[in-house]
């Protein structure tokens, strides 16, 4: 492994500078593109485009996206038809801070068995002493 330095520090400061700032000429220049061709009644699905002396076939996928209101879900879950609910993925998270209270205090029984736990990436922030 070799040795961390103070220079591996500023570059790492750096090069998330860099990133932010990459990622917002992209933005600004993916809106200009998009913003620069009319799609009528189209929301969504794959587009293809091209501009006057370019030799490149511009696809733009189109997006929409969908949420759920949970409450009005719950509301009217058993009004919907079986065909209706399976347009609705219900899905689970742990609530990290009671499952974690819960582990403590020995009282998480079989939720255990429930609950996959694999490493993340860390991250790394630099605070300057003063």
């Amino acid at each position: 492994m070799t040795k961390l330095t103070q220079q591996d520090l500023l570059l790492l400061e750096e090069y998330k500078q860099d990133l932010k700032e990459l990622k917002e000429k992209e933005f600004g220049l993916r809106k200009k593109i998009i913003n620069h061709f009319r799609y009528g009644d189209k929301h969504e699905g794959v587009v293809h485009k091209s501009i006057d002396d370019s030799d490149f076939d511009i696809c733009i996928t189109l997006k929409l996206n969908r949420t759920l209101d949970d409450d009005a879900v719950e509301t009217l879950w058993s009004e919907f038809t079986d065909e209706q609910r399976e347009c609705i993925k219900i899905s689970y998270e742990v609530k990290v801070g009671p499952y974690k209270k819960l582990l403590a205090e020995k009282k998480a029984g079989k939720l255990v068995k429930c609950v996959t736990e694999k490493p993340g990436l860390a991250s790394v922030e630099l605070r300057y002493d003063e």
